[in-house]
């Protein structure tokens, strides 16, 4: 559509403008499918581990106020995709990043949450991303900056890869469970 930039055609053959998201557009079954299809860590980790996989975890460690915000903090990815820590961090990348934060507001709003990432939901996310690298990272590949002393990984919190089909069956009803709790 003129105006509105490229689509991205979705699995449930849905057409997302990310310049221009409509929120009538953001389907859960859509984020919890391509989600459960991404890897973490551009694949790097031992086994295939996923996004929707690390948002359920998230969803479960943070504030239970916050656990929707927990399990949709990433849904952006399901339509741009997940790019490595260290190249967003990269000055080079502002244009993505507001893309990014625009289409993380819309999809924040079409589940009737708040805008703003809550604080409990970065702190895990950081945590959960830190204890992820060192279990499933090759010992000898493990990130450096999840082997610094200041990062706090989550003792004791076994992660078991799991298959796409699996990760986006928990990662949907993980959704509907949260639903039935704020309905």
């Amino acid at each position: 559509m003129r105006g509105r930039g490229v689509s991205i055609r979705t699995f449930t053959g849905r057409d997302v403008y990310p310049l221009a998201p409509d929120p009538d557009a953001i389907a859960i079954e859509d984020i919890a499918h391509h989600l459960a299809l991404q890897n973490r860590f551009a694949g790097a980790t031992v086994e295939p581990y996923s996004v929707a996989q690390h948002s359920v975890l998230v969803s479960y460690c943070c504030d239970p106020a916050d656990a929707l915000h927990g399990l949709l903090h990433d849904a952006a990815e399901a339509y741009l995709g997940d790019l490595v820590r260290p190249l967003k961090r990269l000055g080079l990348l502002g244009g993505y990043r507001a893309i990014e934060a625009q289409l993380q507001v819309v999809i924040y709003g079409r589940f009737g949450l708040a805008p703003e990432t809550p604080a409990s939901v970065k702190v895990m996310d950081a945590r959960l991303g830190v204890t992820e690298a060192q279990l499933l990272f090759r010992s000898d590949a493990v990130p450096v900056w999840a082997r610094q002393a200041e990062r706090l990984p989550m003792a004791g919190l076994p992660i078991e890869p799991w298959s796409a089909c699996c990760a986006e069956q928990q990662f949907l009803d993980r959704f509907r469970g949260l639903m039935q709790v704020a309905a």
